[in-house]
């Protein structure tokens, strides 16, 4: 079903020039409609792999979504979730090469990071495949900056042209800015990350999740707008910075303006009522990744089950 059609049979009564609402999923999920993504795009005629298949494999874990999981087993079929996957890296070694090689500049980070307080240090990173505008980089370096908050700032632009005069000596003391690749499973189980910044991509998502972290929602484009209406609306473990768009076009990206950044992670990182409560939240999302993906564990008996199924089809051919 296209979005049109989901929204035309919707018997909510919503600004069509502006709004949806998804139908007949578990929780109320309404977004704008510039945040959603054209599937028509996408569409295809399914392959024969695809009608022959036995059944999906999900990077999640019961626990997180057991509603979706529930839906989707009554509405399409078997699924079995084995996730986070993250978890299978359980040495530091393992998830400092995770993505790329060991580097130099990773004892520098951690030693940066183990100078700072338990909680206090704000990670941001959007993906390995995010690119910002010279403008949207300026005012991403002005609001962190602004926020008075130790930070660690992942960027993947390759040009200094966004830097503004005289921020790498105003930071010096409290941030640090990394060009490129990141040892991010590392770095968010650190005790001293507070809180983490994401372009709420999938994998990225749920490395918080299993660290433990409330989050600030960045979303850009695909499905990460629906990543962040899991992460605020449904979890309640982070505060929206404000994306609006779903566009792979950086240029056709509304600016979101440093003091929305600034804003969004004082409040996370603050002693309000509301960070209190994403911080539970997200400590007890995390103990649960763990355990599921432990022996005994909902993935653990979910890939033991698919395997003792696989292996019993085969005896029968």
């Amino acid at each position: 079903m296209c979005a049109t059609d989901a929204f035309e049979r919707c018997p909510l009564k919503v600004d069509k020039a502006k709004c949806f609402i998804f139908p007949i999923l578990p929780h109320h999920i309404e977004m704008l409609r510039t945040q959603i993504m054209d599937f028509n795009k996408f569409a295809g005629t399914p392959s024969e792999v695809e009608s022959k298949n036995y059944g999906p494999l999900m990077n999640s874990f019961y626990m997180l979504e057991p509603e979706y999981a529930d839906h989707y087993h009554k509405a399409m079929g078997r699924a079995w979730n084995v996730g986070p996957i993250s978890q299978c890296n359980k040495e530091v070694t393992n998830k400092s090469t995770r993505g790329g090689e060991y580097r130099a500049f990773v004892n520098k980070c951690l030693k940066w990071i183990d100078k700072r307080p338990t909680g206090s240090v704000v990670y941001m990173c959007f993906g390995s495949g995010s690119l910002f505008s010279m403008e949207q980089l300026r005012e991403i370096a002005l609001g962190i900056e602004e926020s008075r908050l130790p930070f660690v700032w992942v960027v993947r632009n390759e040009c200094d042209d966004w830097i503004p005069k005289g921020y790498r000596e105003r930071i010096k003391e409290v941030g640090m800015v990394i060009r490129g690749w990141a040892l991010q499973l590392v770095i968010l189980n650190h005790d001293a990350i507070g809180g983490f910044v994401t372009h709420c991509g999938w994998n990225s998502s749920l490395e918080g999740i299993s660290a433990g972290l409330p989050m600030v929602t960045w979303p850009l484009y695909a499905d990460q707008f629906y990543n962040e209406k899991h992460l605020i609306d449904i979890l309640k473990v982070g505060i929206m910075v404000g994306s609006k768009v779903n566009t792979f076009n950086i240029e056709m990206r509304p600016i979101v303006e440093a003091k929305a950044l600034e804003t969004a992670v004082r409040r996370l990182m603050g002693d309000g009522m509301e960070a209190n409560k994403s911080r539970r939240g997200a400590k007890q999302l995390g103990e649960m990744a763990k355990r599921a993906v432990d022996k005994g564990g909902s993935s653990y008996e979910g890939i033991k089950n698919l395997i003792n199924e696989l292996i019993d089809q085969k005896k029968h051919v």
